[in-house]
């Protein structure tokens, strides 16, 4: 399987994701459409949708959420580029609810094909996607411009290497607003947009093919540490099959 070509990340990680451009294009624009996922999961293939309105992921069993602890508030002073060090660092340093806690309560946030406004629904994203060995790093930002910034993010997870995935690049763009960050949109190049939703698609159907009963637990479970412990196996398992029984 050809790897991912690094195409400017930002990013993140690529999922998102969007053109080097920092164009988003129609299909990581587009809003996921409801689904039988009780949370949402980072490897969702997207399902792109005309004029699309964004609407939350279903949610249950988020009882680890948190909500703003006192004086968890980002300092009024603190501008674009540094609220960007602050969510670099706590994605190497911090957990699920230091990362949430620099955004504002009616977040917008679209990682590639996931969108969120709430931050229930980004705790639980960023705790499943902690606990698939998920990082994103910063590797570069263009000045500041007013309260928003262009970043390019990298994301790699305990899935990229078992799936032969590179780093998913994007190219992320923040926005803040009174110390905290308003809003983060992040798009992948296309190529790896494409890419990744092929993998996904074929490792989809062999999970259900041959890991049935976990896989279902997965989808139908609120928790994101378990779900992310079984889409881990599957990708693991899924990048073996490929390995033993390569595609014609």
């Amino acid at each position: 399987m050809r790897k991912v070509i690094c195409a400017g990340l930002l990013v993140l990680l690529s999922l998102c994701l969007a053109t080097t451009a920092c164009t988003r294009s129609a299909s990581q624009a587009a809003a996921p459409t409801s689904t039988t996922w009780p949370a949402p999961t980072w490897w969702r293939v997207p399902t792109p949708t005309p004029n699309p309105t964004p609407t939350p992921a279903p949610i249950r069993a988020l009882t680890r959420y948190a909500g703003a602890e006192p004086g968890a508030q980002a300092s009024a002073v603190d501008g674009p580029r540094a609220l960007v060090d602050r969510f670099a660092a706590a994605w190497v340093h911090g957990n699920a609810q230091d990362i949430v806690d620099l955004f504002i309560d009616d977040v917008e946030y679209q990682m590639g094909p996931n969108y969120i406004t709430d931050k229930r629904t980004l705790w639980w994203f960023t705790e499943y996607w902690l606990a698939v060995g998920g990082k994103l790093p910063v590797t570069h930002c263009d000045p500041e411009l007013g309260n928003t910034i262009r970043c390019d993010l990298e994301f790699t997870s305990d899935c990229t290497p078992a799936l032969d995935l590179g780093a998913l690049h994007f190219d992320a763009k923040f926005t803040v607003r009174r110390g905290k960050i308003e809003k983060l949109i992040a798009t992948m190049p296309e190529d790896e947009f494409r890419e990744l939703t092929t993998v996904l698609e074929g490792m989809f159907a062999w999970a259900a093919a041959n890991m049935a009963t976990p896989w279902a637990a997965a989808r139908n479970g609120g928790d994101p540490r378990a779900a992310a412990a079984i889409e881990v196996k599957g990708c693991i398992e899924y990048g073996k099959s490929l390995r033993v029984t390569p595609a014609p």
